[in-house]
């Protein structure tokens, strides 16, 4: 068998990621019919070969929280923070080693669609550099420098105190 050409390995790597997200759907809507409490890395694509979760995935897959929804370097398209803040039941949580301006977005989405009781910070750590101890101070001292919230509200959002019963319903 000869080698595949470029054009046939695109292929294959499409019809896969198609594939996997087809099945990822199928089995969310299978772990929520089950009663169990669904959680989504919307962070981008971090291990090799794997695929990015768009904003158009996060909505249709519809998971109870998204984790590192504020992505990294690249995060989903900007339109659709405000789509997940004023759609749809997602919790949507921000991490410090995520994107500053998307943090800022996302907050401000939660805020605007009267959703900030399902905005959370966190700090998506230990990873591979190691933990951030003053992580959620951090994020908490950004967002509050950046926009017109105030401590208490973003203190709320990155402890138990933020996290109302529906979401952890």
């Amino acid at each position: 068998m000869g080698k595949l050409t470029d054009e046939q390995l695109k292929s294959i790597k499409d019809a896969t990621g198609k594939m996997n997200s087809i099945l990822t759907e199928v089995g969310f809507l299978e772990a929520r019919k089950a009663g169990l409490f669904t959680t989504l890395h919307t962070g981008g694509a971090s291990i090799p070969g794997s695929f990015p979760i768009t904003g158009k995935d996060l909505i249709n897959i519809n998971p109870h929280v998204s984790f590192h929804i504020n992505g990294g370097p690249v995060s989903m398209e900007d339109k659709y923070f405000e789509a997940v803040a004023r759609d749809t039941d997602i919790a949507m949580q921000v991490c410090t080693a995520g994107n500053l301006r998307t943090t800022l977005l996302c907050a401000e989405m939660a805020r605007k669609h009267g959703a900030f009781e399902r905005f959370l910070i966190a700090t998506d750590t230990p990873t591979g550099s190691g933990v951030m101890p003053l992580g959620l101070i951090y994020t908490i001292s950004q967002i509050a420098s950046l926009t017109s919230f105030d401590v208490p509200e973003l203190i709320a959002a990155a402890t138990e105190i933020g996290l109302p019963a529906k979401v952890l319903a």
